[in-house]
């Protein structure tokens, strides 16, 4: 068993890179690849992160703000009814507060240098250099099995450093609490889940004479079947106790491509050729709802009507057991044609 840690990551600390993406070590306690257990983050990395606890120079008092989020009820009320009718449900942000102690190691100086450095750290103006949009930092729970809990996170108030009790000599330790807050109030573990559909080219298949089998169908000598169809089903088991929204990258070439969640009865296809060497980028996640290229264009036009962004990966009782059967379908396509959705697995708690 490893200790339990209590983290914050600013957005310009480079973690979560999937291990398929360019071979960057994990980082930040961040899941090993091949045992998916929490791995010890390179010692250049630590001074990128705040610990609350778990250091000799500083302990963790209390937290608070990491279990059922505050839930607000879609409601209406006809004339005279009694109460009310609920319509739906959705989530409100939440806020995470930490309270902890920290110390400097020996001198008045070491008290200052540590009030420098949380104030480093937790700044949200602590952006990544290539970031386009603001970005929330992340607050990550490392469960002493390696299990672990990430939430966006943005700090809202402290450290103030309130005056020290004059009775007591604490020259060197300050007490804070520091409140965060998580516009989306659901966790997620950072492990991105991937499904990748290929193409299987199938060769070698043989069309009959009428005159020989004329119960069969028959073709004109000049009909050309191509390889180029795709149509693929995978099953998805989503183990999450709240939605997940995947991101699908589709590389082309493909015609008309068509993405569906059988069980939900959803769909996005979308009304464009995608050529060969193009990337599209379907980002379902709220707040980034989005259709781009690798080019820099908006397609979110070339949605057809009868789709929608409102995309999703359901847990149990929305689907059985938590089974999503996805299908994804084109035409055009060749062996270099690839549709993959990744995703996270997410919580409403922890």
């Amino acid at each position: 068993m490893m200790p339990e840690q209590h983290l914050y990551i600013p957005p310009d600390v480079a973690v979560n890179i999937n291990p398929d993406t360019g071979g960057i070590k994990p980082a930040v306690f961040d899941i090993d690849p091949i045992t998916h257990i929490g791995v010890k983050l390179e010692e250049s990395d630590w001074p990128k992160v705040y610990r609350f606890g778990n250091r000799p120079d500083r302990a963790l008092l209390s937290f608070t703000g990491m279990g059922m989020p505050t839930i607000r009820y879609i409601t209406q009320s006809g004339p005279d009814q009694p109460g009310e009718t609920i319509l739906g449900f959705n989530l409100e942000p939440r806020y995470i507060q930490y309270v902890h102690a920290r110390a400097g190691q020996c001198t008045r100086q070491d008290y200052w240098d540590n009030r420098s450095n949380i104030g480093t750290l937790l700044s949200p103006a602590r952006q990544s250099a290539t970031a386009t949009t603001f970005q929330s930092g992340r607050l990550r729970v490392v469960q002493p099995n390696g299990t672990m809990r990430d939430i966006d996170a943005t700090i809202e108030q402290g450290p103030i450093f309130t005056a020290r009790d004059p009775s007591v000599w604490n020259e060197r330790t300050f007490i804070e609490a520091l409140r965060f807050k998580c516009k989306d109030p659901t966790w997620y573990d950072p492990r991105q889940v991937s499904v990748t559909w290929g193409i299987e080219l199938y060769e070698g298949l043989i069309f009959y004479q009428a005159t020989d089998y004329p119960n069969h169908l028959t073709f004109p000598d000049n009909a050309i079947f191509g390889t180029d169809a795709i149509t693929a089903t995978t099953v998805t088991t989503y183990t999450g106790t709240w939605f997940g929204y995947p991101i699908i990258t589709i590389t082309g070439p493909i015609l008309s491509p068509n993405i569906q969640n059988i069980t939900l009865s959803q769909k996005i296809a979308l009304d464009y050729d995608v050529a060969a060497g193009e990337v599209i980028t379907i980002d379902t996640t709220y707040g980034r709802k989005s259709i781009t290229n690798n080019f820099g264009d908006n397609l979110i036009g070339t949605l057809t009507k009868d789709s929608s962004l409102q995309f999703f990966l359901a847990h149990d009782p929305w689907a059985v057991d938590g089974i999503n059967v996805l299908e994804c379908s084109g035409s055009g396509a060749t062996a270099a044609t690839q549709v993959k959705m990744s995703y996270y697995i997410r919580y409403i708690m922890i």
